[in-house]
C-alpha cells in the first residue's frame, strides 16, 4: 500500500483512469507475477479479437432525452406512481450460498429483505432513518448512516426507477453491452463516478458501473439488469447481477414473481420486540 501511494504521489505520468493500483501487479493474487507467461496472445499495440473500441461521440442525445426515454419505456406515469413492489426469487452466490430471497419495497423509504438460509431466516429492514438486522432471536440496530447507506443501495438496485437526473450528468459515448449499443451517461462526484448504460434502441437500463474513490484506488462495482418483463404496466428486470471486486460479495438474483401496488402490512417494517430474559 505504501508503494502504491508513493507511485501515485511521485509519478507525474497522466494515467487517467488507468492509474497504478494494487491490481496493476497483483491481479487478485497474493504473490504478483513479475514476468508474463509466453507466448503472449497479442502485443500491447494490437487490438484483441473481442476488444471493444470506444466510439467517438457523434449526434448523441441529451441526458434529458435519454432519461425521459428510459422512464417512458419502463412505464412512464405507472413507474413513477408505484407505491409498493414485492419481489420473490432466489439469490445465488459463491460457496453454495444459494437460497430463497424476498424483497418488499414501500415507497418512499421502507425496504425489507428476507433470506431463508439453512441456518434460519435473516431479515434486513430499513424504515426511514432506522433499520435492523434480525437473525433468529438476535436483533442488531443499524446506525442512521448504515440505514441511509442500505436504503440508497437497495433503491438504486431494486426500485422501479433506478436512474434519476443529477447536476453534471453527461452522455459520453456509445459502448456495447453484450450485442446491444448503449448510451453511456456519466455522473461524477467527489466520492465516486457512476456510469449508466442505456440501450440506444429500447431505452432500458442495461448496466450500471460505479467507481468508488478511495485514497488507495478506485473500487469498482457493476450491476447488470436483464430479462425485463411487464408487470402491471411497468417493466421490471427479472434477473439482476451484482459484481464486486471480491467474488464473495458478488451475487445474482433471479425473480420468479413480482407484484406491484399490493397491500403490505406496515408491521413488517417495525422493530421486533426483545425476547423475554
Amino acid at each position: 500500500m505504501q508503494m502504491v501511494l508513493s507511485i501515485k504521489a511521485n509519478n507525474k505520468t497522466d494515467f487517467r483512469e488507468n492509474e497504478v493500483t494494487c491490481f496493476t501487479c497483483h491481479r487478485g493474487h497474493t504473490k504478483p507475477v513479475g514476468l508474463p507467461s509466453l507466448p503472449l496472445t497479442r502485443s500491447g499495440h494490437e487490438p484483441g479479437p473481442n476488444e471493444e473500441v470506444a466510439r467517438e461521440p457523434t449526434n448523441l442525445p441529451s441526458v434529458e432525452q435519454v432519461l425521459a426515454k428510459y422512464v417512458e419505456t419502463i412505464g412512464g406515469g405507472a413507474a413513477s406512481d408505484t407505491q409498493t413492489l414485492v419481489m420473490r426469487g432466489r439469490r445465488v452466490a459463491s460457496q453454495d450460498r444459494n437460497w430463497p430471497n424476498d424483497i418488499t419495497i414501500v415507497n418512499p423509504d421502507k425496504f425489507l429483505l428476507v433470506a431463508t438460509t439453512p441456518q434460519g431466516e435473516v431479515r434486513q429492514i430499513v424504515n426511514g432513518e432506522k433499520g435492523w438486522v434480525i437473525n433468529g432471536k438476535n436483533v442488531r440496530d443499524l446506525s442512521p448512516t448504515e440505514a441511509a447507506d442500505a436504503r440508497r443501495s437497495w433503491e438504486e438496485v431494486f426500485s422501479v426507477i433506478k436512474a434519476k437526473p443529477s447536476p453534471g450528468m453527461a452522455v459520453k459515448r456509445v459502448e456495447k453491452v453484450g450485442d446491444r449499443d448503449a448510451y453511456v451517461v456519466e455522473n461524477v462526484s467527489d466520492t465516486k463516478i457512476e456510469r449508466y448504460y442505456f440501450d440506444s434502441q429500447s431505452g432500458l437500463l442495461l448496466r450500471k458501473i460505479t467507481l468508488n474513490r478511495t485514497m488507495l484506488m478506485p473500487f469498482p462495482q457493476q450491476v447488470d439488469f436483464e430479462d425485463y418483463r411487464t408487470v402491471d404496466g411497468i417493466k421490471v428486470p427479472f434477473t439482476i447481477r451484482y459484481s464486486a471486486i471480491d467474488t464473495f460479495d458478488s451475487w445474482t438474483r433471479t425473480f420468479t414473481e413480482v407484484k406491484r401496488n399490493v397491500t403490505v402490512d406496515d408491521a413488517l417494517f417495525a422493530r421486533p420486540s426483545s425476547p423475554p430474559q
